[in-house]
């Protein structure tokens, strides 16, 4: 419902259920974000392509955070801390380490 805050749980839930919709295997989370121009910057947990998927699939406007092991989410009230489906900490381990370099935002010069 419009004007109403969502409880941790729900966010939780919702935050879960996107980061498993990524896929199966680091490769396949790589080319859904390619898919859905999701591009960001290795080991940097507000601007890597998860990051900037979950911005787009559930937290618009909001500045969700991505970890090695953790998908984090700080809200003024609270602060909701979920651990990263396998394949989504094996690709963000990847990337981190240049792996896919296609999804490497390219800086702007």
């Amino acid at each position: 419902m419009k004007g109403m805050k969502e409880t941790p749980e729900a966010i939780k839930e919702k935050a879960y259920t996107a980061l498993k919709a990524l896929g199966t295997s680091r490769v396949i989370v790589a080319r859904r974000l390619k898919a859905m121009n999701c591009y960001g910057i290795p080991s940097d947990g507000s601007a890597c392509p998860v990051a900037q998927y979950m911005k787009r699939k559930t937290f618009r406007n909001r500045y969700p955070v991505v970890g090695l092991k953790f998908f984090q989410y700080i809200d003024t009230n609270y602060k909701v801390t979920i651990p990263l489906p396998r394949p989504v900490r094996m690709f963000v381990t990847a990337f981190d380490n240049k792996r896919f370099p296609s999804l490497i935002l390219k800086r702007k010069r």
